[in-house]
């Protein structure tokens, strides 16, 4: 029973050390929460602070009263309104503004991008500065270039607006296609309408104007033309000369003869043509069928064929 009451007395005191150590221990140190509610400004303070803000407001503030005073007092005496008379120099930049802005420059060209149509161009003649391009939103004289599109061009001024379409150029292309015998032509139309003492030359014009284009069309037809009167002349000398043919041989000879008619007949010849060299086929023919051994007269001779120029009226 005493020792039980000795270890309840030593374990009593040692409870008592540490109920003693353990506030003084966690008493000495500072909480931050603490210390951030212990810094706050505390009631006294804010209502100081309230009350002076209210007595500057009241310091600045015009009372009711005063304003009151004051519009009547303008009502019973208005300000005066000064006019400013205007000088010379004004009144002619007056005018001057007055005057409508109208675009002096033409458009040759525009660059349009669909994606950013702040980097679009246009190509203009400005008056003084000559061709240069410029670009959307920038300034030409006192116009204001507000957009610019495929082929249109916006221009603003102060007033009005402004639609400026590309000059259209004229079509070289076109120009080149038409045939030098057109051209010549066209030229010739006013010689014809001119008077009966300047028809000569107009006439004399077109033969110089026209005969080029005979020889162009026409080399190849006057080569076999001249072939083909050769051929006629061997066929003209050979019964001439040998009269001991046979029939067999003289048959052959007109069937050759008619061969070379109907090709020649087959060329771009007109009608009188034909009939001469119808002509000259019933000569030869009849040359062929002649058995005397005399030589043939001399009227009767060896036939000469100029080559027959073709008819061009059809053409022109």
């Amino acid at each position: 029973m005493i020792k039980t009451l000795r270890i309840t007395s030593v374990v009593a005191a040692i409870l008592a050390g540490v109920f003693f150590v353990f506030p003084v221990v966690y008493g000495v140190r500072s909480d931050e929460r603490i210390d951030e509610f212990l810094k706050l400004p505390s009631l006294r303070e804010k209502f100081e602070d309230a009350a002076d803000n209210q007595a500057k407001a009241g310091e600045s503030r015009v009372s009711p009263l005063v304003e009151q005073a004051e519009a009547f007092a303008l009502y019973l005496n208005p300000l005066k309104t000064t006019v400013q008379k205007a000088s010379k120099g004004d009144k002619t930049t007056d005018i001057v503004s007055r005057l409508p802005v109208t675009p002096k420059f033409k458009v040759f060209g525009t660059i349009y991008f669909a994606g950013n149509p702040e980097l679009s161009q246009a190509l203009i003649d400005e008056p003084g500065r000559g061709r240069h391009w410029v670009r959307q939103s920038s300034m030409v004289g006192h116009l204001l270039v507000e957009q610019v599109k495929d082929g249109l061009v916006v221009v603003k001024s102060s007033k009005e607006t402004f639609e400026l379409l590309v000059e259209e150029k004229p079509d070289t292309a076109s120009l080149n296609r038409i045939s030098p015998a057109s051209s010549l032509r066209s030229s010739q139309s006013p010689l014809e309408s001119t008077s009966p003492a300047s028809g000569r030359t107009a006439a004399g014009v077109r033969r110089t104007i026209n005969m080029p284009q005979k020889l162009q069309g026409n080399g190849d037809d006057d080569e076999k033309m001249e072939e083909l009167v050769d051929k006629l002349k061997d066929l003209q000398r050979n019964p001439a000369s040998d009269n001991t043919d046979s029939e067999l041989e003289k048959e052959k000879r007109s069937a050759r003869i008619e061969q070379l008619i109907s090709k020649f007949k087959s060329t771009r010849v007109s009608a009188e043509e034909a009939k001469k060299l119808d002509n000259i086929g019933e000569k030869l023919k009849g040359i062929q069928k002649d058995t005397n051994p005399s030589p043939p007269e001399a009227d009767e001779g060896e036939v000469e064929v100029s080559p027959p120029q073709p008819d061009t009226s059809a053409e022109e």
